[in-house]
């Protein structure tokens, strides 16, 4: 399948993505990029960027990296949080770490404009 046609199918599936804002730039080969602009709806009551914002876009580029070949499934994941984001656009790059048969590992990178990494995910896909 194509990469725009894996892009296409897995953003018309989701409606929270689109909810967000969360743009997929790239889909195949185990890894994905999606990008998002910050709005004031994203904040959390400190001003800053929600956490389950930031977890929302890399859950869902992690979705679509362990998507990307085979039909898969998260079954862990787990987020650490670096850095408080600057306004604009978080980034978010996910990519294959290791792959067996049936299990898959990912760790996603959330940058901001600046180009500093804001979170890390490391995410564990089932694959059907």
């Amino acid at each position: 399948m194509a990469d725009s046609e894996r892009k296409n199918n897995f953003l018309n599936s989701d409606t929270f993505a689109s909810l967000l804002g969360i743009e997929i730039e790239h889909v195949g080969d185990g890894e994905a990029r999606a990008t998002m602009v910050i709005t004031p709806d994203h904040y959390n009551g400190h001003g800053s960027v929600h956490g389950a914002v930031i977890f929302s876009l890399a859950d869902i580029t992690f979705a679509a990296a362990c998507n990307s070949e085979v039909s898969a499934i998260g079954v862990q994941a787990d987020i650490r949080y670096l850095a408080k984001p600057e306004e604009g656009r978080l980034h978010a790059r996910a990519f294959e770490v290791s792959a067996s048969r049936k299990l898959a590992n990912y760790q996603v990178d959330i940058s901001d404009e600046a180009g500093a990494i804001v979170a890390r995910l490391t995410a564990t896909a089932y694959r059907f």
